[in-house]
Parts: structure tokens; C-alpha cells; sequence
């Protein structure tokens, strides 16, 4: 005997509501945890980008400091130098003067230089020489072409040689007498 005039139909666990529902849980989960991976993944690696670049940043701050110091150290020589030389275009003829007589030095072999001071209108040389005469033609003459005073004093060495000092002097003119 049957109470129903339906045949019984087996329920299954989860229906097709539950199963979809389920569906769209699991993958709103997995979106949410692919979103958090894939954040925490590139914040590491911005992290550890901005801890290169500090690095970069401390390199770069060193160099400069390195740098500042050499263009203070260059400046200075620079400095120095024009002081020595004078400025562009001026005492342009003394200046070669004094390297053709530093070629003739370097060229002899014979005088050899212990002592070189110079500035604008000064210049004194010490060293030592074989002979009166070799300084005097070599050196002497083209100091004298160069300076308005010319002084040279000798010494004879044991050796035989002469020990030299010459101190040449240029007279200081006004710009318009030049």
C-alpha cells in the first residue's frame, strides 16, 4: 500500500541552488587570495627595489662628495697655475720665453736646475753648471732678453763645475706703458 501517488525521488546532498552557490564562493575566495598573493608579491619587490636604490642613492652621495673635493683641489691648482702663468693673453711672451729656455736646460744635459722660483715678475734659478761660459750662452742671454735685471752669481764646486744663482727681475710697468 502506497500513500502517494508520486514515485519517491532520491535527494541529493547539495542542489543545483547550493552546488552554484558554492561555485561562486570558492571562486570570489580564490580571487580574493590572488589578489592578496599578487599585492604581497609586488610590494616585496618594490621593497626591495627602494633598498637598491638607497644603496644607488649612498653610492651616488659618495661619489659626489669624492668629486667636490677634487673640483676644490683643481680649483685650487687651477688657481695656482693661472697665478704662475698670469691670465690668457697676458705675459704671453714671457711665458714662451721661459719654455724655450727650459728646452735649452732639458736639451744640454750639462746644466742641471736645484731650485726654480717664479711669479709674475720674478724668477730665480739655482743648480749647477760646468762652465761660466756654457750657463752664459745657454741660459744667461735669454734670461736677459726676457728681464729687464738680470743677476748671476757662481760658486766653483770641488768637482771643478759652478754652483749658479741667477735672479731676474722684470721692472712693474703701468698697463698704458705697455
Amino acid at each position: 500500500m502506497t500513500y502517494s501517488f508520486v514515485k519517491p525521488k532520491i535527494k541529493p546532498v547539495f542542489s543545483l541552488f547550493l552546488r552554484i552557490w558554492m561555485v561562486f564562493f570558492f571562486f570570489g575566495a580564490g580571487f580574493i587570495v590572488f589578489i592578496y598573493l599578487f599585492i604581497y608579491i609586488k610590494t616585496s619587490f618594490i621593497l626591495s627595489n627602494i633598498e637598491q636604490k638607497k644603496q644607488e642613492l649612498i653610492t651616488i652621495q659618495n661619489s659626489i662628495d669624492e668629486n667636490e673635493k677634487l673640483f676644490v683641489l683643481l680649483s685650487d691648482q687651477k688657481g695656482l697655475a693661472l697665478s704662475i702663468n698670469g691670465k690668457e693673453g697676458d705675459n704671453e711672451k714671457l711665458r714662451y720665453d721661459i719654455a724655450n729656455l727650459f728646452d735649452l736646460i732639458v736639451k744640454t744635459n750639462g746644466i742641471k736646475l736645484d731650485e726654480l722660483n717664479i711669479n709674475r715678475h720674478y724668477l730665480r734659478l739655482s743648480g749647477i753648471t760646468p762652465t761660466k761660459e756654457m750657463f752664459s750662452l745657454l741660459i744667461e742671454t735669454p734670461l736677459k732678453s726676457v728681464f729687464d735685471e738680470s743677476k748671476t752669481s757662481f760658486y766653483r764646486l770641488k768637482n771643478g763645475w759652478y754652483r749658479f744663482v741667477s735672479v731676474n727681475e722684470e721692472t712693474i710697468r703701468l698697463d698704458n706703458e705697455r
